[in-house]
């Protein structure tokens, strides 16, 4: 596979991610800004997971598009690492407090499933090429 194509099929692989879970955060908020969506809010917790997904598929994403040289898969990867290491270092923290805050474990819960996806593409795009 060529460096054309393999840009070609993560950008294709990031918008269908990306418009699948934009898809599911719109219904989740019902029209409802994200912000105004408050933990007593039924599905709030949904919607803060469905955001953290979003905001890491899109950093992912943007590890593809940067200018210059495209990225090889294998460094987008080990650029998400870090960031993977601390939204888990960020839901440990919100689940370790003694009043654990549901939306930020939410969120960060999605972030972390997110840069796991990200981080599935590019190897398995990495391992095609």
């Amino acid at each position: 596979m060529s460096d054309e194509q393999s840009f070609e099929m993560m950008l294709a692989t990031f918008n269908t991610l990306l418009e699948e879970v934009e898809t599911n955060l719109t219904a989740a908020a019902g029209g409802a800004s994200l912000c105004l969506i408050g933990k007593e809010r039924r599905g709030a917790g949904l919607v803060k997971y469905l955001e953290g997904q979003y905001y890491a598929l899109k950093t992912a994403k943007r590890e593809v598009e940067q200018p210059g040289d495209m990225t090889p898969p294998t460094e987008a990867a080990d650029a998400l690492r870090p960031k993977l290491a601390k939204a888990e270092k960020m839901l440990a923290h919100y689940q370790g407090e003694s009043r654990a805050d549901i939306g930020w474990v939410s969120y960060y819960q999605g972030e972390i499933d997110g840069y796991r996806q990200g981080i599935e593409v590019f190897e398995m795009l990495g391992s095609a090429s």
